[in-house]
């Protein structure tokens, strides 16, 4: 089992995790509550105080959809950085977010959850933009260091901070985003045995399964299943 599940009662694979948009669900019953408080005393100029409320939460949720889709884009230039700088491979961090992304919706992880893993993976080899042009880690410069850089640069955009500890070493106390981390790290890793390294699926998920860290089983059973592959 993935380390954190059911280890407290916010974690990513409940249906309300982290629901970054909790209060878009109070937004009616406040307009509907002001309506009917004003009424009594104010007749139809309650409708003037709902639709105030209601203008409000409007304009709010306008720019917190405005703010999501700025910091995807973001995530997703920050992987192009790399890819452009020839430190990753073509399509990268686009086939990582995916399997990610699939891989946590398979396991039952909140939306928020899931975009926390999209982010990551997309933004999470930004860091090798400071090596040379090869797609491989340069001497000297192990795997956490490159990780350490990309999280700084992600803790730069607001938006990507929560991304940036799910990818900064060492693994995160928090159990949410450690579960994240493991789902990522999976993604990434088939994605550099089967299209780095051209490895066909079964064989990439065993490499991946031997240098995956502990608590990763049901993130790579997943994966095996996408993929249509058993684990021996």
């Amino acid at each position: 089992m993935v380390d954190g599940i059911g280890s407290r009662s916010v974690n990513p694979w409940s249906a309300t995790g982290r629901h970054r948009d909790w209060w878009l669900l109070v937004g009616l019953p406040a307009v509907a509550m002001a309506f009917v408080l004003t009424w009594p005393r104010a007749g139809w100029w309650a409708l003037g105080a709902g639709a105030m409320v209601y203008g409000c939460g409007y304009l709010s949720f306008s720019r917190h959809r405005a703010w999501r889709r700025t910091t995807a884009e973001v995530a997703h230039t920050l992987g192009r950085l790399a890819e452009l700088n020839g430190a990753s491979r073509p399509g990268h961090t686009d086939r990582s977010s995916i399997v990610a992304v699939a891989v946590g919706r398979r396991l039952g992880m909140a939306d928020a959850a899931l975009e926390t893993a999209r982010h990551a993976a997309r933004a999470g080899d930004v860091g090798r933009v400071g090596l040379d042009r090869s797609p491989t880690t340069r001497p000297g410069f192990d795997r956490e260091t490159v990780a350490e850089w990309s999280a700084a640069i992600m803790r730069r955009a607001p938006g990507l901070a929560e991304a940036a500890e799910a990818v900064a070493p060492p693994d995160p106390e928090d159990p949410y985003l450690r579960s994240v981390r493991r789902v990522v790290q999976v993604a990434t890793a088939f994605d550099e045995a089967t299209c780095g390294e051209g490895l066909a699926a079964d064989e990439a998920l065993a490499l991946v399964a031997a240098g995956a860290p502990d608590h990763s089983d049901e993130a790579l059973a997943t994966l095996g299943a996408i993929f249509g592959v058993v684990r021996r």
